[in-house]
């Protein structure tokens, strides 16, 4: 196998994935983070088909289609705010200030079909100093 294979059947065994980022910001973090789905098991790219608005881990579903998300710092895991839907319909979990993180995990909602989970992400984050831009933290495919 390869390690791209490796990963696919990882996710797709256990819908969840653990993340190190492998250059874990240094300077200002991010005080909202989102999961941005790239591609969803199924082939189809978030948006583009009507299976979108089933609440699948990474669709523009409601908020019961959220990812479950957990950050870390080092070895410490990080408190979680409840997500709210952003105005593109992506879950946004915004924390009191900005936040460093050095790994995080997701597991798929559980209702929703599994074409709908995404095999490729990418995790977003905004600052205080450009809160109206979304910059990536880390872009994952395992498809």
């Amino acid at each position: 196998f390869t390690r791209r294979a490796l990963g696919a059947l990882a996710c797709s065994l256990l819908a969840s994935m653990l993340c190190r980022l492998r250059d874990p910001p240094t300077a200002a973090g991010s005080m909202r983070f989102r999961l941005f789905p790239l591609l969803l098991r199924s082939g189809r790219r978030p948006g583009s088909g009507p299976s979108d608005s089933s609440g699948g881990s990474g669709g523009r579903g409601g908020s019961a289609g959220a990812p479950a998300l957990r950050f870390f710092r080092g070895k410490e895991e990080l408190a979680m705010p409840e997500p709210e839907m952003g105005s593109d319909g992506l879950p946004v979990w915004t924390f009191g200030e900005e936040t460093l993180i050095s790994e995080y995990t997701w597991t798929t909602a559980e209702q929703g079909s599994p074409d709908d989970d995404p095999v490729m992400w990418r995790l977003e984050g905004q600052t205080l100093s450009l809160p109206e831009r979304w910059h990536g933290i880390s872009e994952t495919d395992t498809a």
